[in-house]
């Protein structure tokens, strides 16, 4: 870290001899597979799993694929909020890069902070954890007693796929469009069993049904669309590719934006349908696997299949994180809120392998130790709270800086529509869980003072001393460079 003067750069940077290489993070992501990726970072294993909450809040299968519509269609401008905050600061980092520039330093620092030391870890952890759970389930029947053998097989995946994104972006771009595909075989084996049970054997709801027991609770919408907000969320660390994306960037985002919601919210809608043309509400609510659930009573044969589809998913949604986090390391290296080790790219790869290492690291020891269930309770307050703060941010420009943000505007009404929705989000998880949500406030807030110890002064030599020394050693260890640096 450094003094806020300098803005990230030091007049001592410890070269490596010998390299030649001016590494840079490289346009190779095209627009077909940033739709990918974006498809890959929403639909998770929720689809699968526990898509339940939507109908324990609507009531009725009528009602709760309406509401997987309406979600469908608010997420989608809430994704093209987020396109038009990309193009405008085409920087890799996401929220942390729209806080920086929208509501300064300390806030986007703060954000840093939480991702790094809560939000982000213990997502890693809890989605690997699930990999090492439904691989486990593949095996043995009873899986409560298989503790050690989860948290194993979480720490190779974390490993295989890390070593993935040591390779190269182009690698793991492609691991991440091979899983989507994966995720979409899933999802039509589901709605072609679904449409077997309305041409051939369809003994469901009768239609004037689908709508009975529909709730009068305003308490139960809100629940509901609060769980849709889950099931969308994923596109705030997408667009972290931005930088990476080839030309013309416009064009590829807001088609990738665009064509990936839009599937998205067919994909919720009609696997939802299919769930309701077997399971009936009752058997859908108590289920923790729907998707299993599903398969055991239509084909039973599949079951084991479906739940293959599951750990493809989840391996989706893993592997996307550890990209995002990786350029989020970057980003904050850039902006002096991190170390120096955390702009190194290597020469060869141009990937951040110090920044991938470094995630790998910090995720383990939370694996073993376990407890995380609450700190994923905490990391949910988060990402609500500072997506309000980059629509905010938005908001902010678009009154104080209004040419500056020309390259694609959405009406205003948009994003001042999309900030009320994520108020109501966070008003509801307030008042759900309100001691839960004092504590991750203060972890939040916890950020404050090491950023005015650390960030916000000029660090002791023997700091800066060190911060050169671990830097030279991992250049050399690591053949890496700081960004856009060449060597001698």
């Amino acid at each position: 870290m450094t003094s806020p003067n300098s803005h990230g750069k030091s007049d001592r940077i410890p070269l490596c001899p010998k390299v030649v290489e001016k590494p840079q993070m490289e346009r190779v992501i095209s627009g077909w597979n940033a739709g990918m990726f974006i498809m890959c970072s929403t639909i998770g294993s929720g689809i699968f799993i526990s898509p339940t909450a939507v109908l324990a809040g609507t009531g009725s299968p009528g009602m709760a694929l309406i509401f997987w519509a309406l979600g469908g269609f608010v997420f989608t401008l809430n994704a093209f909020i987020y396109a038009e905050l990309a193009l405008t600061f085409p920087e890799m980092g996401s929220d942390y890069v729209f806080l920086y520039h929208g509501l300064g330093d300390l806030p986007a620092f703060i954000f840093m902070w939480t991702c790094l030391v809560f939000e982000s870890t213990s997502s890693r952890c809890v989605t690997s954890l699930t990999v090492g759970l439904y691989t486990c389930s593949l095996f043995w029947n009873n899986v409560d007693f298989m503790w050690e053998a989860q948290v194993v097989i979480a720490i190779l995946t974390l490993g295989v796929l890390t070593f993935i994104h040591c390779r190269g972006t182009f690698e793991a771009v492609w691991v991440s469009c091979l899983l989507t595909y994966s995720k979409l075989v899933g999802v039509a084996v589901i709605i072609g069993t679904g449409l077997y049970q309305i041409f051939d054997v369809y003994h469901g709801l009768p239609v004037e049904d689908w709508f009975q027991n529909t709730t009068q609770s305003l308490d139960g919408y809100v629940q509901a669309f609060y769980a849709t907000y889950w099931a969308y969320s994923g596109i705030a660390p997408s667009v972290t590719i931005v930088e990476e994306l080839e030309q013309p960037v416009k064009t590829n985002l807001l088609l990738a934006v665009g064509l990936s919601m839009t599937l998205v919210t067919m994909v919720y809608v009609v696997t939802n349908f299919a769930y309701f043309l077997v399971l009936s509400p009752p058997e859908l609510l108590s289920s923790s696997a729907v998707a299993v659930s599903y398969m055991n009573k239509a084909l039973p044969t599949l079951a084991p299949v479906m739940i293959f589809f599951v750990i493809c998913s989840t391996l989706g949604t893993l592997n996307n994180t550890i990209l995002s986090v990786a350029r989020l390391l970057l980003a904050g290296a850039r902006k002096g809120h991190l170390p120096k080790a955390c702009s190194l790219l290597n020469v060869s790869r141009n990937t951040p392998i110090f920044n991938l290492l470094m995630s790998l690291f910090l995720t383990i020891p939370l694996l073993l130790v376990g407890g995380i269930n609450q700190l994923i309770q905490f990391a949910g307050f988060m990402s609500i709270l500072f997506g309000a703060c980059a629509i905010f941010s938005l908001i902010k420009l678009r009154v104080t800086q209004p040419c500056k943000l020309k390259t694609f505007q959405l009406p205003l009404i948009v994003p001042i529509f999309q900030f009320f929705v994520y108020s109501l989000i966070l008003s509801y998880s307030v008042y759900c869980r309100p001691y839960t949500f004092a504590l991750a406030l203060c972890l939040v807030l916890s950020g404050i003072p090491v950023y005015f110890i650390f960030v916000d002064r000029d660090l002791p030599r023997l700091l800066v001393s060190m911060d050169e020394r671990v830097t030279c050693f991992f250049q050399r260890a690591l053949n890496s460079l700081p960004e856009g640096l060449e060597g001698k």
